[in-house]
């Protein structure tokens, strides 16, 4: 027999206890007498003559230190416990808080408690108890005993009202989010995909419209310690806290953004013409045998132009337009009430852009570069007497002619030595590109940390961990 007791309980002789009570354990809850409980026996100092459960105690400590059954000492084990205070949302749990409610949960074989201890294998047989029905049952101990009675407050009612009452600005913000949502008729892309600023803005509209029904959700419920209610409060307060941290931050950045706009400007554009000086004197260098490397003289010539006219085009527009930038931050200062992921949005946008001429450089040169490589393949299938068939997706074998094989071999000859020149100009904007990727990843990393991060989870794992439980151990263990 099993015994699962709890260490706050001390008895005295000819106490009666209460709990639950099946063929494999016993549960004790209280002394004191309960509708919802069952008499499981009672306490005495001596060996009982009267059948039924007798619990031996030790009058000095009130704890048991045997079990008789009828008027026979019978071996048992006792589990002592810490009931979960219910009123705190404590519990005992045999798997960790599964906090996304949108990802694929474990079945329900695996919510059996897999008892490691060597107790266990004491028993022979082993017991087939339901631990899913007996840590609800040992989670309820601690309001058991306390006599709490559970609040009915109808919270439906208020959340119809509240209902009601938003019911123009929900629609007015499901059809914002329609149309960041909507693909563009000639990007084919939504709002959201383009700019990160619409994409916060879609973010927190969306939390916006899940809070209340979120919240009040959890207030229905009659039972507050399941997992997937535990999820729902969690997931709440972890996004109320990460907001108003968010708002706490954007304000105080935002105030030294509007203060030190010119300044910041400046230093924005110095750092792009410097960049941009950089990709120059690295298309001047190409012009001159980089590292020993011989160049096509013609055509890195003529990218060089191309490409400079395209830096000098947009160099040109920065520098007219060198006042947009200083708005941009002012904007992002002033959106500060609204959080930091707002001012870090705003200027993702900027820093994009502001290289806009970097990603169109390397778009050109990436074209160019896959046009002469699908060539070349396409030559060097002709020299083996084969061409691809795209139709059937596969390389097919097909005949040529005398003049078809001798300009493919000579125009596999040409791009092959004019492949170093394509190359090394797709190399350079590739980097630069990688550059702009990067610094754009430090933002999207920080947005993501400041949006999602578990920051109220991992709180209330330092505050009360048993908020947060993840395993049964066994504590302290008695055979008798």
């Amino acid at each position: 027999m099993i015994v699962f007791w709890p260490d706050n309980l001390r008895v005295d002789d000819k106490d009666c206890l209460m709990g639950y009570k099946t063929e494999d354990y016993l549960l004790i809850v209280k002394t004191q007498p309960d509708d919802q409980l069952e008499l499981l026996g009672s306490c005495v100092v001596q060996r009982p003559s009267a059948p039924h459960y007798h619990f031996l105690i030790d009058p000095a400590l009130g704890i048991p230190t045997g079990l008789y059954y009828d008027c026979e000492l019978v071996e048992a084990f006792v589990f002592y416990f810490t009931p979960p205070k219910t009123n705190r949302l404590q519990y005992f749990s045999d798997r960790p808080l599964q906090l996304d409610l949108s990802g694929v949960h474990p079945s329900k074989d695996d919510f059996y408690l897999r008892n490691y201890s060597t107790y266990w294998s004491l028993l022979d047989p082993e017991p087939m108890i339901d631990y899913q029905e007996l840590l609800k049952k040992i989670n309820a101990v601690n309001g058991l005993q306390q006599m709490r009675q559970e609040s009915h407050f109808d919270w439906h009612r208020i959340y119809t009202i509240l209902s009601w009452i938003c019911f123009i600005p929900r629609v007015l913000i499901e059809l914002l989010l329609y149309l960041m949502n909507v693909p563009l008729p000639i990007l084919r892309q939504p709002l959201r995909n383009l700019s990160k600023t619409i994409q916060q803005i879609d973010l927190r509209l969306q939390q916006l419209c899940f809070w209340p029904p979120q919240y009040f959700q959890w207030l229905e419920r009659t039972e507050k310690l399941e997992p997937e209610a535990q999820a729902q409060y969690i997931g709440f307060w972890n996004t109320v806290w990460l907001i108003a941290n968010d708002v706490i931050l954007g304000i105080a950045i935002g105030a030294t953004l509007v203060e030190f706009s010119d300044l910041f400007a400046e230093t924005f554009s110095a750092i792009l013409q410097h960049y941009d000086h950089q990709l120059d004197d690295i298309m001047t260098w190409l012009l001159n045998w980089p590292g020993g490397l011989k160049l096509n003289s013609e055509l890195s010539s003529f990218f060089g132009d191309l490409y400079r006219w395209m830096l000098f085009a947009w160099r040109y527009t920065i520098e007219t337009n060198a006042s947009f930038i200083q708005l941009f931050l002012l904007l992002g200062g002033r959106c500060g009430v609204l959080g930091c992921t707002m001012i870090l949005a705003i200027l993702s946008d900027l820093i994009t852009l502001s290289t806009l001429h970097l990603h169109l450089l390397y778009a050109v040169s990436c074209r160019i570069y896959y046009w002469q490589v699908s060539i070349m393949f396409s030559t060097f299938h002709l020299f083996q007497g084969r061409k691809y068939n795209p139709l059937r997706k596969r390389i097919d074998a097909a005949e040529y002619e005398l003049d078809q094989t001798l300009i493919g071999a000579i125009i596999f000859t040409l791009l092959i030595f004019l492949l170093p020149t394509v190359g090394a100009y797709y190399l350079l904007f590739s980097i630069g590109r990688i550059c702009v990727f990067m610094l754009l990843s430090v933002f999207e990393i920080c947005l993501a940390i400041l949006n999602h991060f578990p920051l109220f989870a991992l709180l209330l794992r330092l505050k009360d961990p048993k908020r947060l439980p993840g395993r049964i151990y066994d504590g302290r263990t008695s055979l008798f």
